[in-house]
């Protein structure tokens, strides 16, 4: 009787359960969407205004994966700062050291991320590391300056960060830069990057010990604030240009272990150099007096494994900055020269060693009073060692095998040399026994 008694409540439709199912998970379905959308619609902006402004080409920022592509849907959906797009904030430099992040494997080989695409300001994408003598070296972002009331990276070093892959054209908006250290990374290949051109405040370049080919730009001189520009090796081949002659500002040029060719007189110009290396390329020519004059400021210079001919000039010994001397390998003949008593004081490392040399060893040799190490091996030197030698208090190695010594006994001078560690007297025409001191 109850149940026939009670009310009946109305069944609702299939249409009508339908559509309050619609209703109920209507908003989880659209959320995502709009979500996308929204998303899409963000990359989309970011990508307008980088073609527009002719910073990355339509093609790079459409290619899936592409670095640019990359680096514009991070800055649109998962920069947290959502920088709007201008030319007038930090986006520019967000977007650029993305790219140069994506380009250069940040994402897969890095050695550690510096930072970078982290949410705080570009210049903070840096870390700060100990040598194991306790020093701080930083590398990333490392200095900012403000230019034009905003904070603008002008210091960048990725020196021995695993980085592969080749230098984005993007680099070229990074005009602050000063200093761009992207040395002992073998993964770094392409050639010389034009985007270089675009950067008119640099001061430091080294690109020392990566794999970069091709020749040198001609453009070069257009850096006209260049100190320092490190490019040992690496596998730039061809002509060094002519331009390079007009680079005068240069105070250390590294073209070492390449396989460049010139002459050795296209450097003279350089008057403030003062360290130079090129050893181990196909450079040509003499090393003169006259060039020596012009290299007043020079401290170390390194011609070894080279064509150089001719002969020492005699003022070698009396240039007065000079540390570091290194000729061996190439085509020098003729006699040491003799020294002066007013002979450089300063001199600690002399090569010499696999030329041509003839004649005897001059006595004078024994004014070079704070050389560490001397090599005159593997040369055609005649006579007898000079007993001046043992005057050079501060001498620590001593090579002077293969050459055609006058058979003699051992140089019992050489027992008093007490800061002697390393001494070479192989392949020489001396007998008799070894003193006991040995």
């Amino acid at each position: 009787e109850f149940t026939a008694s009670r009310k009946r409540l109305p069944k609702c439709s299939k249409k009508c359960a339908l559509f309050v199912c619609v209703l109920v998970l209507l908003p989880s379905v659209l959320a995502p969407l709009l979500l996308l959308r929204n998303r899409f619609a963000q990359v989309e902006e970011v990508i307008v205004f980088l073609v527009q402004n002719d910073i990355s080409t339509e093609i790079n920022l459409r290619t899936s994966k592409s670095p640019q592509n990359k680096a514009a849907k991070w800055i649109a959906n998962k920069d947290l700062p959502h920088v709007t797009p201008s030319m007038h904030n930090d986006f520019l430099d967000r977007y650029v050291l993305a790219v140069l992040y994506f380009a250069l494997g940040g994402d897969i080989s890095w050695a550690n991320s510096l930072n970078f695409l982290e949410p705080e300001h570009v210049c903070n994408w840096r870390k700060t590391f100990k040598d194991t003598q306790g020093n701080e070296l930083v590398y990333g972002v490392t200095e900012c300056h403000e230019i034009d009331d905003k904070q603008v990276p002008v210091g960048l070093s990725m020196a021995f960060q695993s980085l592969r892959g080749t230098l984005p054209d993007e680099l070229r908006f990074l005009t602050g830069l000063e200093t761009l250290i992207l040395q002992y990374n073998s993964g770094l290949d392409g050639e010389f990057p034009s985007s270089i051109r675009s950067l008119p405040n640099l001061r430091r370049l080294s690109l020392e010990h990566c794999s970069m080919t091709g020749t040198l730009p001609d453009w070069l001189d257009e850096l006209t604030e260049l100190r320092h520009l490190g490019l040992s090796d690496n596998v730039f081949s061809g002509l060094v240009p002519p331009s390079i002659a007009s680079m005068t500002n240069l105070q250390s040029l590294g073209l070492d272990d390449n396989e460049l060719e010139a002459d050795l007189s296209m450097f003279r110009s350089l008057s403030n150099l003062e360290y130079l290396y090129l050893d181990s390329n196909e450079i040509q020519g003499e090393l003169t007096s006259s060039l020596l004059q012009q290299w007043g400021k020079l401290r170390e210079l390194d011609l070894s494994r080279n064509q150089i001919s001719g002969s020492i000039p005699e003022t070698l010994f009396s240039h007065k900055q000079l540390r570091v001397v290194d000729l061996h390998g190439n085509r020098i003949g003729g006699a040491i020269p003799e020294l002066l008593v007013e002979a450089n004081g300063s001199l600690q490392y002399l090569a010499l060693h696999d030329n041509f040399l003839t004649n005897r060893i001059p006595t004078t040799i024994g004014f070079l009073v704070a050389l560490k190490h001397l090599d005159l091996s593997s040369n055609n030197l005649e006579g007898t060692l000079p007993n001046t030698l043992s005057i050079m208090f501060n001498l620590q190695n001593l090579f002077v095998g293969s050459n055609d010594f006058k058979p003699e006994g051992f140089p019992q001078f050489l027992l008093d040399m007490e800061m002697l560690t390393e001494l070479s007297l192989r392949a020489n025409q001396m007998t008799g026994s070894l003193p006991n001191q040995i």
